[in-house]
């Protein structure tokens, strides 16, 4: 058994939560155990000049807001291949890193 930790990033709880049922779903229809890990969210702050030789205070600030989850699943070898195939499709609007140990 390996043991896959796979870290959702989102900008969106809603899809979050959507990703990480299908990753469970996925768990429970191939008898694999899973623990979850909850992160808080993140609030990054960037700020934008529109032109160098404007005052300070006509810069715009962004806040771009993170949701991640953690998940740690004991896989069998076979069925990685299939995970994989899973996280691709899931892929779309998420930052997903994958560590295999």
């Amino acid at each position: 058994m390996k043991q896959l930790k796979i870290k959702l990033i989102t900008p969106n709880s809603k899809i979050l939560k959507l990703k990480l049922y299908f990753i469970i779903k996925f768990c429970f229809i191939f008898n694999l155990k899973f623990k979850e890990k909850i992160y808080y969210n993140k609030k990054k702050k960037t700020a934008l000049l529109r032109s160098p030789h404007i005052h300070k205070k006509t810069w715009q600030n962004y806040f771009y807001k993170f949701c991640q989850k953690s998940i740690s699943v004991f896989i069998d070898p076979r069925k990685i291949i299939k995970m994989f195939i899973l996280l691709k499709i899931l892929s779309a609007n998420t930052i997903i890193k994958i560590k295999i140990s």
